[in-house]
């Protein structure tokens, strides 16, 4: 879709969480919202689409939880 990477983030987060009227809970990491965020093992946010098909997922957090972590196991 000729987008930039950080285009592609926001479309997926913030832009995604107000498409789904979840914006006032979702999309964003501040305070009062949820935490959900999956964090990704690479230097820069640029490299995420480089690696399309890899698995670089470190972690991932819901409702302020690690559910997952660099391990592979459940927390």
């Amino acid at each position: 879709m000729k987008m930039s990477t950080a285009e592609a983030i926001s479309a997926a987060t913030v832009n995604g969480a107000h498409a789904l009227r979840l914006g006032d809970r979702k999309g964003t990491i501040e305070p009062g919202k949820d935490a959900d965020m999956a964090m990704f093992n690479v230097d820069d946010y640029r490299e995420v689409p480089y690696w399309f098909g890899a698995n670089h997922c470190q972690a991932v957090v819901m409702q302020g939880n690690l559910l997952l972590n660099s391990s592979g196991k459940k927390s």
